[in-house]
């Protein structure tokens, strides 16, 4: 390995010129009853931003920090959902799908499930005050927030367009008029529900995409492909058989789009992802017409992990596989046996042992932090997940440990997981809810030049932090991986230069830290292994001297 290479690497992230101590996370949303499974922010083009949490069969609003309210959504099957935002009809919907309950849309107001019929009838209505309350022959399957339109009623004040709905039970609902409609409904009408997808069940679809203006749906454990009218949330859904373009078979795992750079210009693709790793790419902007769709290439990558196995990283697209982090524009030019070609190639084995080892557990997950500088892939280890994170700068790698993520979303660029009953935001901070962030590092052997046997006396490394710290520090030599233990030593806060309360006005907290440890280590190669623990302070470690002396072979 380079000299410059770590063995072990944990909870430091490397920069372009020395490594840090990660940021650590504070609790945002909290007091949820059990594991969230979901976090997804909702992108107007204009407005507030939205975060959303699912959690126990029920979604809660997660935008602003403090405790868990009453759910917005509840009664749902299925806490795993997939996502897109995506503007039609001059509103922007967050759209999600989860293969088991009915596609649900948010409008910016209110959620709305959206199911396959268009409407039901009334056996009773009533009010009490603005409030009414409307009794359907069937069970309605609607959901609280979703809008209806009631018509042909008597007293016509229960008539009304578009308005959010609570829902009672199986089969009530009410809505709130402008003023009291006059009693019991007399003359039973009708009512229909916005929007609505026909010809496919939506409690099918399992993976969601918006490509050329359209939603395109997959269909769980299959290689059907939905997709609906130009720039619509609802309406007639055609479909898509991919079952006669493969060579492998299976089923389609996910959808994506990827932006690649032809003689015409920069052009969208629509990609097809299957369980056994084809990759099947198309071009155009209406598949009901072959002349404006066309197949345009076919090609393999290792079995993609999970539903969630999609990042977009600039114009390309990075699909997380058994192979690792694969960027759709080298392994269209390679064969799958080229693994140089992954983002992951020096982790190379540590994937390759997580995806045999956890690719059954959901929760894998890969996402850009633009402002971090970091791609993040989470590890759903039933021990307690990890991730490995990537600086997109230099393409180093480095293993996060204590954020025990469900999953990861991005509300502009703040960073948030989901995890043991709360949504926590992550990447901020100097420790993990207030307690330590434990570091650790082995460096890549080096024979210092000198292949000699030597004797390690002395060394130094060097850091700054904001706070006073004495790590534990050791050589070890001849390919010895063994991290420094029981002495880690814990920074609780900030220094004053002049070690008074009142602090100096003249002076930076920013301090270098030089001191000599004895190590007394004697072999050929050396390896410096460096551990502490942070909690209220940034630390980074900049460099190390070593002192030895040399003899002849042991």
């Amino acid at each position: 390995m380079p000299e410059t290479d770590a063995i072990v690497m944990n909870n430091l992230f490397p920069t372009p010129s020395y490594v840090t101590a990660r940021n650590g996370y504070v609790p945002w949303l909290v007091g949820l009853a059990g594991p969230v499974q979901t976090v997804a922010a909702y992108s107007p083009a204009s407005g507030t931003r939205k975060l959303f949490a699912a959690c126990g069969g029920s979604i809660y609003d997660a935008t602003s920090q403090g405790s868990a309210g009453a759910a917005v959504v509840s009664g749902l099957s299925s806490n795993w959902w997939q996502f897109v935002n995506f503007g039609a009809g001059g509103s922007q919907y967050l759209v999600m799908v989860n293969g088991i309950d009915p596609m649900l849309a948010y409008n910016g107001q209110g959620w709305e499930s959206v199911g396959n019929g268009t409407g039901g009838t009334i056996l009773a209505g009533s009010a009490i005050g603005t409030t009414v309350t409307i009794t359907d022959v069937y069970p309605h399957g609607l959901a609280t927030g979703q809008t209806v339109t009631v018509s042909g009623a008597v007293p016509s004040g229960y008539n009304v367009s578009n308005v959010p709905i609570t829902v009672v039970d199986a089969y009530r609902f009410s809505y709130t008029v402008v003023s009291f409609p006059g009693g019991t409904m007399t003359g039973i009408g009708s009512y229909t529900y916005a929007p609505s997808i026909t010809g496919v069940s939506t409690s099918t679809f399992i993976n969601v995409n918006a490509f050329m203006g359209r939603l395109f749906f997959i269909v769980k454990n299959s290689m059907q492909v939905w997709f609906l009218p130009l720039l619509s949330v609802g309406g007639a859904a055609t479909m898509l058989d991919l079952s006669t373009q493969t060579l492998l078979g299976g089923y389609l795992v996910a959808m994506a789009t990827w932006t690649v750079e032809t003689t015409s210009g920069m052009t969208q693709m629509a990609c097809f992802l299957t369980s056994e790793g084809e990759v099947l790419v198309y071009q155009g902007n209406d598949p009901t017409y072959a002349s404006s769709w066309y197949q345009v290439g076919n090609f393999r990558v290792g079995r993609p992990v999970g539903h969630r196995c999609c990042v977009k990283v600039g114009s390309d697209v990075c699909v997380i596989t058994v192979d690792g982090l694969v960027p759709l524009s080298k392994a269209m030019l390679s064969d799958r046996s080229q693994r140089e070609i992954a983002l992951t190639d020096k982790i190379q084995n540590l994937i390759n042992n997580d995806a045999a080892a956890y690719s059954g557990y959901q929760g894998w997950q890969p996402i850009l932090s633009p402002l971090g500088n970091k791609i993040i892939l989470n590890v759903p280890a039933p021990s307690g997940a990890y991730q490995y994170v990537m600086n997109t700068i230099t393409g180093a790698w480095c293993i996060f440990t204590g954020w025990a993520a469900n999953c990861f979303a991005l509300m502009g660029d703040a960073l948030f997981m989901g995890t043991q009953g709360m949504v926590a935001q992550v990447d901020t901070g100097t420790s993990d809810n207030g307690q330590p962030i434990h570091c650790s590092a082995v460096q890549a052997p080096s024979y210092f030049n000198n292949h000699d046997s030597k004797h390690f006396t002395l060394a130094r490394p060097v850091m700054q932090s904001n706070g006073p710290i004495r790590p534990a520090f050791q050589i070890n030599v001849d390919y010895d991986t063994t991290v420094p233990v029981n002495q880690f030593n814990f920074v609780t806060g900030g220094y004053t230069p002049w070690g008074s309360r009142w602090g100096s006005p003249w002076s930076s907290v920013n301090r270098i830290y030089k001191n000599w440890f004895g190590v007394g280590s004697v072999g050929y190669a050396g390896s410096c292994a460096i551990a502490f623990s942070v909690a209220g302070a940034a630390i980074s470690w900049q460099a190390t001297d070593v002192a030895f002396t040399t003899g002849g072979p042991l």
